[in-house]
């Protein structure tokens, strides 16, 4: 797979969390030590240099994710969670999370694809 610039990673991200329904607010990890929550030190195997990346608690309280794209150009995420027996976010909300995570996985596969088949205008 093609890579994608920083830049047009970062517009991926944004489009495809607009088109899921999450905020749209990219942060970037400019170095290791940024790294605070458990979801954002998984995400360092994949770790570059200003790497853009969206984090979400997903309407979950517990839920912690990170949407990135690897160091291959492909859409992942990485997720940490902390519950106890009869926690609110089991069940129902916890299966709208993986919905919700797999929908953006296929958002951003889709907004990268346009990038390399040309198809968005860096203009845009």
């Amino acid at each position: 797979m093609n890579r994608l610039t920083i830049e047009q990673e970062r517009d991926a991200l944004y489009n495809a969390a607009r088109r899921v329904g999450l905020d749209a607010h990219i942060t970037y990890m400019e170095r290791k030590g940024d790294a605070h929550t458990c979801a954002e030190k998984l995400m360092l195997n994949s770790y570059r240099k200003g790497m853009p990346y969206k984090s979400s608690y997903l309407y979950c309280d517990t839920l912690d994710t990170c949407f990135f794209f690897d160091h291959d150009g492909h859409a992942c995420v990485s997720m940490s969670a902390s519950w106890r027996n009869g926690a609110k976010d089991l069940g129902r909300p916890i299966r709208e999370a993986l919905t919700n995570i797999q929908k953006m996985l296929n958002a951003m596969t889709e907004e990268a694809d346009q990038w390399l088949r040309g198809g968005r205008d860096e203009r845009a």
